[in-house]
């Protein structure tokens, strides 16, 4: 099955990348695994990291931590359908932590409600760090202080 990761599937990433496989040769090698706790954040086993990851703040508009908020990366810059990879939600700190096993282009945001279009009272928001709201991470990069700024969508309806 291909798509996004989801809560159940195994996800590993061998640690001695790249492979190098010579001419004639069947290289054996163990990719250790690991379940996805979260909907499509991995929780790593210990002593493993992924290979690049990005955290932060989920803050209000006056700078207050959010509690009950997710992080998630989007392939897209609407931020629809699924995201790629998700947190677990924010505590009373607001702080999230995203590992991202597969580097790459992302779009980040936050939401306090998972799955389906935004309703009027959700939290909403994206990153503000560059005008296209992308994120690069590449094999290697743990961004910390990425912050992220909520505010309730359509509050008078």
């Amino acid at each position: 099955m291909a798509g996004p990761l989801r809560k159940g599937d195994l996800f590993g990433y061998y640690p001695g990348n790249p492979v190098t496989i010579a001419g004639g040769s069947v290289p054996r090698i163990a990719i250790p695994a690991t379940l996805l706790k979260f909907r499509n954040a991995p929780v790593w086993s210990a002593g493993y990291e992924a290979p690049a990851s990005i955290e932060g703040r989920i803050v209000d508009k006056a700078g207050r931590p959010v509690r009950g908020v997710y992080a998630a990366l989007y392939d897209n810059p609407d931020l629809l359908n699924r995201p790629v990879f998700l947190s677990d939600v924010t505590g009373a700190d607001g702080i999230y932590r995203l590992p991202v096993p597969i580097p790459g282009k992302y779009y980040l945001g936050a939401r306090s409600v998972y799955g389906g279009s935004p309703a009027p009272g959700d939290l909403y928001g994206r990153y503000e760090g560059n005008p296209e709201h992308v994120v690069t991470l590449r094999e290697g990069d743990h961004r910390t202080g990425v912050d992220l700024t909520v505010d309730a969508l359509f509050p008078g309806l």
